[in-house]
C-alpha cells in the first residue's frame, strides 16, 4: 500500500466437478492500467507448477489489488 497499510491477503480452496480451485486475492495496489501480466520469476515458477499438474493459472486486477487463480483438474 502507498499509505504503508498492511495488505489483507484471502485464501480460498473450492472445487467443482472437474477441477481443484484456489484463489488468492490481495488489497494492495495491483497492477497499473494497461499492464502486462505478471511475469517475473515467482510468477515463471507458478505457471511452471501449474503446467506440470496439467492446471492453468490465470491473474486479474482487483479493484482494489490482484487476484490470481489456480485450476488443477481432478
Amino acid at each position: 500500500h502507498p499509505d504503508g497499510a498492511p495488505v489483507r491477503v484471502a485464501v480460498s480452496v473450492d472445487a467443482d466437478s472437474d477441477a481443484l480451485i484456489l484463489k488468492v486475492a490481495d488489497d494492495g495496489a495491483g497492477l497499473p492500467e494497461g499492464a502486462p501480466t505478471p511475469s517475473g520469476f515467482g510468477v515463471r515458477i507458478m505457471r511452471a507448477l501449474a503446467r506440470s499438474v496439467d492446471g492453468a493459472l490465470n491473474f486479474e486486477n482487483g479493484a482494489p489489488g490482484l487476484r490470481w487463480t489456480l485450476r488443477v483438474p481432478l
